[in-house]
């Protein structure tokens, strides 16, 4: 889902696959249904209280798929066959927000990329992390983990 010029890119995987081979592809849904991304939003509009979240004209290189039908036609585009395009929808569970913070930094490149566009200093960080922390704890409701949901679009195609 990162490719900066997505019809190469899907291309160049089309390419690579044997004939009758299958082109697989998870992406993110609509931005706007991700409830990470919406924690870590409130949490930065604790410290940038008119932050409402990254630029979305263009959409950032995660969100450019987000439309299932942009994904089955540049699949369609790219030459597969029976493209087919199933939206699911993901959970996953954080303990405390520190575990989200982390699960956050480290494994997706929008955040430091929405953290970095705010220049922020250590101790804002800080407060971000202690406003994820009370986000989390307020989500788990005592249950031990917040739960939070979002779509991915998986799409299938065969060479």
């Amino acid at each position: 889902m990162l490719f900066p010029d997505m019809p190469k890119g899907i291309s160049e995987m089309v390419r690579v696959v044997k004939p009758g081979g299958r082109v697989l592809m998870n992406v993110y849904g609509d931005p706007h249904k991700i409830e990470f991304l919406d924690f870590l939003v409130g949490a930065a509009q604790s410290v940038r209280p008119d932050f409402d979240g990254p630029p979305m004209d263009p959409p950032p290189l995660e969100f450019q798929l987000a439309d299932p039908e942009r994904l089955r036609k540049e699949f369609s585009a790219a030459g597969l066959k029976d493209v087919k395009v199933e939206t699911i929808t993901e959970t996953t569970e954080h303990k405390s927000g520190m575990d989200l913070w982390e699960w956050l930094v480290w494994s997706n490149p929008i955040v430091e990329m929405v953290l970095g566009s705010l220049n922020l200093t250590n101790d804002e960080r800080g407060v971000i992390q202690q406003t994820l922390e009370k986000m989390v704890r307020e989500r788990s409701d005592g249950s031990g983990a917040a739960k939070l949901t979002n779509p991915i679009n998986i799409g299938v195609g065969t060479k």
